[in-house]
């Protein structure tokens, strides 16, 4: 113990050059860690708010949310306790005069055990052309009683309240009714209602009925979340990138080493 504290005391430079390096790549680590986490939580954080366990989708659907199609026949075989249908859509909202933000719209029934609580205003109604938008499309400057342009027919919808910040696929959640994207979509309101994209199965069993069992099928909430677009390929790229690092210290290490001795 005496002499390795007396070789790094003569050779100090050397010894302070290879922890420099170590300490630099274990911060990149660091800095990459947690730009993964964030990244992660952005694609998946909706799906997480759900508290759910299953969801149920269109056996077509690749395990991809906005990919699945339910009618509404299908939808009246699906029996279970704890059932919220789901629909989702991107588009965009006008933020100024030549700047539009990236969204998706998530409608869901009124009262839905789904929905966020509201921290300032109110739930959306019906058929009102009202939504709720998160925290962090609030800090953008939208508030209450805004009312906001969507997608290119320019449907104009108000905002009555503000929920907690939340993500699906990197953008930010605006939550809504049915018949609220119906009129986004620019559909009839009968046509949207024919059909969603899926079921949430809050906690319990789930039975699919009749001819449905076979157009139909049951995956975990962590089967969704792998299966969002892009969220697999970026974590897998970081995480990569993390592991890299992690080698170059160990050869940094083993050549130091190696010429020392």
């Amino acid at each position: 113990m005496f002499l390795s504290l007396k070789e790094i005391f003569y050779y100090k430079t050397r010894y302070t050059l290879i922890a420099t390096i170590i300490f630099l790549v274990s911060y990149v680590v660091f800095i990459l860690s947690g730009l993964s986490t964030g990244l992660a939580d952005q694609f998946k954080q909706a799906v997480v708010d759900w508290n759910a366990e299953k969801i149920v989708l269109s056996d077509s659907s690749n395990n991809i949310l906005s990919a699945s199609q339910i009618s509404k026949t299908e939808l009246d075989n699906i029996e279970g306790d704890e059932l919220s249908p789901v629909s989702i859509f991107s588009t965009s909202i006008n933020q100024g005069e030549n700047k539009r933000e990236n969204i998706t719209v998530m409608a869901l029934p009124i009262g839905s055990d789904i929905l966020p609580n509201v921290k300032e205003g109110n739930d959306f109604s019906e058929d009102k052309k009202e939504v709720v938008i998160p925290e962090n499309l609030a800090d953008k400057g939208y508030k209450v009683g805004d009312k906001i342009k969507v997608g290119n027919n320019d449907t104009e919808l108000k905002i009555v309240g503000i929920a907690k910040p939340t993500y699906y696929s990197a953008t930010p959640v605006v939550y809504s009714s049915f018949t609220t994207l119906s009129a986004i979509k620019n559909m009839n309101t009968a046509a949207a209602e024919a059909s969603v994209n899926g079921v949430i199965v809050k906690s319990g069993q789930v039975s699919l009925k009749g001819s449905s069992s076979d157009k139909l099928k049951v995956i975990t909430t962590s089967e969704l979340i792998n299966n969002i677009p892009g969220y697999s390929a970026q974590k897998t790229t970081l995480s990569a990138m993390i592991y890299f690092l992690f080698l170059i210290v160990l050869l940094i290490i083993a050549v130091f080493m190696y010429v020392i001795t």
